[in-house]
């Protein structure tokens, strides 16, 4: 069974918060929170040993957390296709599994476990493909993305060598990492 099946959350008289906030410099007092859930968030943080301590430091002593999160192969046929136009940065770069149990256990965090899955998406053209990444909100951090918009030119070079399946798709992989730990008691 995947470790975040496990993870429950036990509302008591509406006693559930859901906050946003820098996930490194959490607004909470220490050993407060029960439980932590995070869907795709954590991949945007750039120190994971300090974003797992601040965590362990939120967390009572039992509590736990499950998050999801994208993985270095997280639209590799993007990243490739982008090569053949450019040398710019045009996909973010995400920290690998072993990046993020060493995080992890340099943060303290016991029963530690970890998936890591792949799901495609597949479109019909790139259009679409491009309109679903920034309507889920993905945008390039990376320091040296490029700015302005994507030429006509650049968009046929993108689409020319965005690989396909055999029935001629585009498809977007996410490389999915499913983190469940809990803090000391």
């Amino acid at each position: 069974m995947p470790p975040w099946t496990s993870c429950s959350v036990q509302v008591e008289s509406g006693a559930i918060s859901f906050i946003a906030a820098d996930a490194e410099y959490l607004p909470l007092a220490d050993s407060s929170v029960d439980g932590v859930v995070s869907s795709l968030a954590i991949q945007w943080c750039s120190q994971l040993r300090l974003l797992f301590s601040e965590l362990m430091r939120v967390l009572k002593p039992g509590g736990w957390a499950c998050i999801a999160t994208l993985g270095p192969a997280t639209l590799h046929e993007l990243k490739s296709a982008w090569q053949a136009v450019d040398d710019c940065v045009h996909v973010n770069g995400f920290a690998s599994q072993v990046q993020v149990q060493h995080a992890m256990n340099e943060a303290g965090c016991e029963n530690v476990a970890i998936v890591n899955t792949r799901e495609l998406c597949h479109y019909s053209s790139l259009a679409p493909l491009l309109k679903g990444l920034k309507g889920i909100g993905a945008h390039n951090s990376h320091p040296c993305a490029p700015t302005g918009l994507m030429t006509p030119a650049k968009f046929k070079t993108l689409a020319e060598h965005y690989p396909r399946t055999g029935e001629g798709e585009f498809v977007a992989s996410y490389d999915c990492l499913y983190l469940s730990f809990k803090k000391p008691k």
